[in-house]
């Protein structure tokens, strides 16, 4: 049967008021969740911090926030285990399902992609000074909404592609503090192991001077122009290339948005033709292993060309270096992550129309290498947990795959039952 989303919901009910006294709050703003994922909340002291304006919706248990400013960015999520006093921005529509709907099917099927285009264009035709809508918009939705049981089915089994989906996540994220303390470890502190297994540097080992400090005996210095093969960056096709080439849109095109703050490369990337790829842009066809460093607009933003993004490309704003020895990838990677490094970046930037750094500045990097023992040592310490990283990575994107092919198929009336168990079994 069909319902809109007002009648199976409550929408904005509930704001705070001076009657709720509060001391603290933890506030939730807009751009602080995307696609589920919350990377902060706020908290403020009442009274002390200077508390936003925007800062009035009042959430619970599995209420669901979209925000309404730029649907395409997708910032929405469903509230689980809520902070106490969790107040979320006004820039969300908070959406409180009814008691006969499944929270978590209403999440997924209002968050599902074509909603999502749905709603962005409205936000595009809107008048006001940023794309957004009204909440009325989400509550005119129509639904048509299964029996519970088929709710509670089809929930459950999206929710637990998404649950794997987010311990992926977390373990990743943990290999990556991991990996920054073995670095900071072994090549900022030099308390690598020596041939005793000790601390090097805490045991007492020898350092010698060099023109940047003290190093660890017969280590040397390099400055990424010495280590790699290329230095370059992309380039971005024109209109008129895209719009003359002979064949469809093909190869990958990496652009500074689709790599985040952690260094993972989205699986929505544009594509250009294979002609221009391997024509006006071959100067910047990537390979595998060519780490990738952000140059203009946001600065500093590192990831790295896996198997899946191997013969891609990618636009002027992303430097890339291509190692002239593999064994050196994890020793650089992780380097150019370090304070030191991102701190040298930040005072070599030009302040143009596009704030930007030179790929002089880049070649000009210097670090500590190591003997080729120690070298050895740490690739084999952290070579694994990269890998274990990379299967994460790909698992996530069949997961993401397998999600955007049931989705739309249970939304439009495909029966639990005619989904084969063999197209999820595959990702536990």
């Amino acid at each position: 049967m069909k319902y809109k989303v007002k009648d199976i919901s409550e929408i904005n009910i509930s704001n705070i008021s001076k009657k709720d006294n509060f001391s603290i709050i933890n506030y939730l703003d807009t751009s602080n969740i995307t696609e589920g994922f919350i990377d902060e909340i706020k908290n403020l002291v009442v009274g002390k911090d200077k508390i936003p304006s925007r800062a009035k919706r009042k959430v619970k248990e599995n209420d669901i926030i979209i925000s309404t400013v730029r649907p395409n960015l997708k910032h929405y999520g469903i509230i689980k285990k809520p902070y106490e006093n969790l107040i979320v921005s006004t820039g969300f529509a908070v959406i409180s399902p009814k008691q006969e709907v499944n929270p978590d099917y209403l999440y997924w099927y209002l968050t599902q992609p074509k909603i999502t285009d749905y709603l962005s264009a409205i936000a595009e035709s809107s008048t006001t000074t940023y794309p957004s809508i009204t909440s009325n918009v989400i509550a005119e939705l129509e639904i048509d909404l299964p029996d519970r049981k088929t709710q509670d089915e089809i929930a459950n089994l999206l929710s637990s592609l998404n649950d794997k989906y987010k311990l992926n996540i977390e373990m990743n994220n943990t290999i990556d503090a991991m990996a920054e303390v073995i670095f900071k470890r072994w090549f900022i502190d030099f308390d690598f192991p020596n041939a005793e297994g000790h601390p090097y540097k805490s045991s007492g080992g020898k350092l010698i001077e060099s023109e940047v400090g003290y190093l660890p005996e017969g280590w040397t210095i390099k400055n990424i122009d010495e280590a790699a093969e290329t230095v370059s960056k992309g380039t971005t096709p024109t209109k008129k290339d895209i719009d003359t080439a002979l064949d469809p849109p093909s190869v990958k095109f990496i652009k500074v948005k689709d790599i985040t703050d952690i260094g993972e490369i989205g699986d929505n990337l544009e594509k250009i033709p294979r002609s221009v790829h391997e024509g006006k842009l071959k100067r910047s066809i990537l390979m595998k292993g060519d780490i990738l460093y952000s140059i203009a607009g946001t600065i500093g933003r590192i990831s790295y060309v896996n198997g899946d993004l191997n013969n891609s490309n990618t636009n002027q704003a992303v430097g890339f270096i291509r190692l002239k020895d593999k064994y050196d990838f994890g020793l650089v990677y992780n380097y150019l992550k370090t304070k030191g490094a991102q701190q040298y970046i930040d005072s070599k930037i030009v302040q143009a129309v596009q704030a930007n750094v030179s790929l002089g500045t880049l070649k000009s990097i210097r670090f500590p290498y190591p003997t080729k023992d120690v070298l050895n040592n740490f690739n084999n310490l952290y070579m694994p947990l990269f890998l274990m990283k990379e299967s994460n990575y790909r698992e996530n994107q069949k997961l993401i795959n397998i999600r955007n092919t049931l989705l739309p198929r249970v939304m439009n009336g495909e029966t639990y039952g005619e989904i084969s168990r063999e197209e999820v079994k595959n990702v536990y």
